[in-house]
């Protein structure tokens, strides 16, 4: 599975680096960098059993932009935390700066 985030043009994965985890309460908190970008994601399960959240945290320089690129996913339904749908070739642009946000991943 690739990286969800892209920067720039959003044609290509980004280079990964992974550079640990912890625990907090119990649940993994991830630390990598994505083309040199640090990016911190928590990994919650759902009140219901039946998915999971992924919260993430990223640091861009004001300008660049940063696409949500999910990867099919046949057995889930994803949506970001308001709701709205990710899936296949969907892209939510945002703009650099400090970027937190949610992604659910439920299954069918």
């Amino acid at each position: 599975m690739s990286p969800l985030l892209r920067f720039k043009d959003g044609t290509r994965p980004p280079e990964f680096q992974f550079h640990g985890y912890e625990l907090r309460g119990g649940y993994p908190e991830f630390h990598y960098s994505l083309d040199g970008h640090p990016v911190s994601e928590w990994l919650r399960p759902l009140p219901d059993g039946r998915g999971f959240a992924r919260h993430f945290r990223v640091d861009l320089p004001a300008g660049l932009k940063c696409r949500l690129m999910p990867d099919a996913q046949p057995g889930a339904i994803m949506t970001l935390g308001d709701g709205r749908p990710l899936g296949e070739g969907a892209g939510h642009f945002v703009s650099g700066g400090r970027l937190e946000f949610t992604v659910i991943v439920r299954s069918r």
